[in-house]
């Protein structure tokens, strides 16, 4: 699995000082250098599996708020699909990409419970965090670049829950480019009343 820039960066600190102490005649024996990488080693794959499950906390209702826009239509879309791992991509490093897809391909097969997802997130996030949760899901509800009556009713209703303003979906919204339902009856019936 690869790592993150910082666990090599931490990593050759740790070779530099090993190289330091053996100059100084600290560490003399070649045994206790080598425990002494050992030590690093771990102590930089428990860091990474630590930020696994902090990581947890955080995207995990992110994906069980998509997992029920995507059921919205009985249907999962290539584009939603594509959607969900490119923000996972955005968000973290491949080791932890790949826990999160096989997290979200069990999820998919399980009911979720958009009450007990919004409670958590809006006791436990900040404004800011729940900003970029409306942000992701409106990205994946619009994939398709069309926004339905079920999706943007669920959009309103997971802002509403997680306590942000009706204001902020309606502006985050129009920083994307998309048609609706409603837009559509309307252009049938202007065609119609034009044919008429």
């Amino acid at each position: 699995c690869a790592l993150p820039i910082y666990a090599y960066i931490q990593l050759v600190i740790y070779i530099v000082i090993i190289i330091a102490l053996n100059v100084n005649k600290v560490i003399t024996d070649s045994w206790t250098a080598l425990s002494f990488v050992v030590l690093v080693v771990i102590s930089i794959l428990y860091f990474n599996l630590i930020n696994v499950f902090r990581i947890k906390g955080w995207v995990n209702p992110i994906l069980k708020l998509s997992i029920i826009l995507i059921k919205l239509d009985g249907v999962e879309k290539v584009s939603e699909t594509k959607r969900i791992i490119k923000y996972l991509n955005e968000e973290f490093g491949s080791f932890v990409v790949k826990i999160k897809l096989k997290f979200y391909k069990k999820q998919l097969k399980i009911e979720q419970n958009i009450h007990e997802i919004c409670d958590r997130i809006k006791n436990n996030s900040s404004t800011k965090d729940k900003v970029r949760i409306v942000q992701h899901l409106i990205k994946l509800a619009l994939s398709d670049r069309l926004l339905t009556d079920q999706e943007l009713e669920f959009l309103e209703k997971v802002t509403k829950k997680i306590g942000l303003p009706k204001i902020t979906l309606k502006a985050i919204l129009r920083l994307h480019i998309y048609v609706t339902e409603e837009d559509i009856r309307k252009q049938k019936l202007n065609k119609n009343y034009v044919n008429s």
